[in-house]
């Protein structure tokens, strides 16, 4: 609701509302566009875009589930992307977070590249979907956003989790 209530203001030019939303949505559009390019750099650029076209076009916004109709907006903005470029991408560039609580830079580097290397070995659509729950959208903004059913996001996403936990026990084993 809150997203709604942003994207409505937004509408009307406002723009500490735009302000307030690129905040308070940016961890999702991003995650929502590395989910489908993998690529970190392309990603942040994309995100730009995202939000560029979501301020101008936020008049088009028919009122309800703005966190779906700007992580679709995203979504397309990525796809597109990989269209144009009709090149395959690996997993993103070393994530700027800690990950798993590593102290120094070497384990932080260390448990980054488990993480990609655990990542790559899902199946697209798992990765995907996982991603997508991981930037904080609800299991039926996924479906839609993805055109699959709710319950099999909600399936593939148990999958992922499954798999990505065994595979990181694995190295740690």
């Amino acid at each position: 609701m809150h997203c709604d209530r942003l994207l409505k203001k937004v509408a009307s030019g406002d723009r500490e509302a735009f302000t307030e939303l690129y905040e308070s949505t940016r961890s999702m559009v991003f995650l929502t566009v590395l989910s489908v390019v993998k690529d970190r750099h392309a990603a942040e650029d994309l995100m730009q875009e995202t939000f560029l076209t979501v301020y101008r076009t936020a008049g088009n916004f028919s009122g309800r589930g703005g966190k779906t109709w700007m992580a679709a907006i995203a979504r397309n903005k990525a796809v597109d992307y990989l269209r144009r470029k009709k090149f395959e991408f690996s997993v993103d560039e070393k994530l700027s977070e800690p990950l798993f609580g590593a102290a120094s830079f070497e384990e932080q580097f260390h448990d980054q590249l488990v993480l990609r290397t655990a990542l790559e070995q899902l199946e697209a659509a798992d990765r995907e979907v996982l991603l997508l729950s991981h930037s904080g959208l609800k299991q039926r903004e996924i479906a839609k956003l993805t055109g699959q059913p709710a319950g099999t996001v909600a399936w593939r996403c148990r999958r992922a989790l499954k798999k990505l936990s065994a595979l990181l026990k694995e190295v740690e084993g």
